[in-house]
């Protein structure tokens, strides 16, 4: 079957989750663990 990315979008979801780049692993570890997921995007400065 060929996805599409609304597919993906559909299964996944679309929320999009980021964490500023002071936080330490740990931090981004538990931050990814309340909001079940196994990505974040980090960022420094709001960029």
């Amino acid at each position: 079957m060929k996805r599409t990315v609304q597919n993906i979008i559909d299964v996944k979801g679309s929320d999009v989750w980021s964490i500023d780049a002071d936080a330490s692993v740990f931090e981004a570890l538990e931050f990814m663990a309340d909001k079940n997921i196994g990505a974040v995007i980090v960022v420094h400065g709001g960029e």
